[in-house]
């Protein structure tokens, strides 16, 4: 494949199966997989950027300017899927958080009004 037009829709297809990739792992949470996406498309960009530095822009074929208008909103939609799971997961921490320490703050009495466990108690008593 000597034809630098046609090296870039290579790449460019390659890409768009990387960002249909990253939006099913985005969508099962498995962040994982992500970072290895993220290294193969690092490396794709890289080969675009000097494969399309070589053209000029008479070059470029509509279709393979809209292939990449269409791989950059995909991009962008997965940035957005990608935000918003990051502050879904960072807004479950807190909540959990704060569950956490209004559990720390109750206490739990047995039937005779004897303190289980008091406020602030990391462990339950034993009965004496």
């Amino acid at each position: 494949m000597n034809n630098p037009a046609e090296k870039l829709k290579s790449i460019l297809q390659s890409l768009t199966a990387i960002a249909d990739k990253e939006r099913s792992a985005v969508a099962k949470l498995a962040y994982d997989q992500i970072s290895d996406l993220m290294g193969q498309k690092a490396a794709l960009l890289a080969e675009f950027d000097e494969i399309a530095g070589l053209l000029e822009a008479t070059e470029l074929s509509e279709q393979l300017i809209n292939e990449l208008n269409n791989l950059r909103t995909r991009s962008e939609e997965n940035a957005i899927i990608l935000k918003a799971a990051v502050q879904g997961v960072h807004d479950a921490r807190g909540r959990l958080k704060k569950l956490r320490e209004a559990d720390l703050m109750t206490g739990a009495y047995r039937a005779d009004g004897g303190a289980l466990r008091t406020p602030n108690a990391s462990t339950i008593t034993a009965k004496a």
